[in-house]
């Protein structure tokens, strides 16, 4: 709004440049046309503190407001929709996972004190390889 005000704006010192303001201008029109019917940027503007409903056009002001209304009412419905829906209970974990079954075959197998004893054995030798003292 307030960079169509000044780009409309004429005065002595645009000699050179009114090409380009026109041009600008056409720009901002062409990418920024439509956003007034878009709600996202509307309601975005008017819950801004800095901003609110204060640089809009009194015509706007009242639709603006409407569409603002309107979206809140949605997120009322919304969050109401989504209370009712039923969630399946959240299981804090399954039943079996995978490392469980390995600890199944290591339990089955007697492999698991033997796997400790020989890690305990060759903790030493790695350690050495690396010039640590023992």
């Amino acid at each position: 709004m307030a960079l169509k005000r000044l780009l409309n704006k004429t005065a002595d010192t645009d000699r050179g440049v009114k090409t380009c303001k026109s041009t600008l201008l056409e720009a901002v029109n062409k990418r920024f046309g439509g956003i007034l019917s878009e709600p996202l940027y509307c309601v975005a503007t008017m819950l801004d503190a800095r901003y609110k409903d204060r640089y809009f056009n009194a015509d706007k002001k009242q639709g603006l407001r409407e569409m603002l209304q309107t979206q809140l009412d949605k997120m009322e419905t919304d969050t109401e929709e989504e209370d009712l829906r039923q969630k399946r209970p959240r299981t804090d974990r399954a039943e079996t996972s995978l490392l469980d079954m390995y600890d199944e075959i290591l339990v089955e197998n007697g492999t698991t004190e033997e796997m400790n004893n020989e890690t305990a054995q060759q903790a030493p030798c790695w350690l050495r390889s690396f010039g640590a003292p023992c």
